[in-house]
């Protein structure tokens, strides 16, 4: 079985995201979201590769 970890987003990791979704928001609202749901879905299904 896979060993799962557990994300921290730091600070300046929020910064960032926050920073990319403005960007991407400038052409689209729904893809700037579309991006932070795939990001959050993607760690939340963080585990160990072997």
């Amino acid at each position: 079985m896979p060993t799962e970890f557990q994300v921290r987003v730091t600070l300046r990791a929020k910064a960032d995201i926050d920073e990319i979704w403005t960007f991407i928001a400038h052409d689209s609202v729904t893809e700037a979201n579309r991006f932070i749901y795939q990001l959050e879905r993607q760690t939340q299904n963080v585990k160990a590769v072997s």
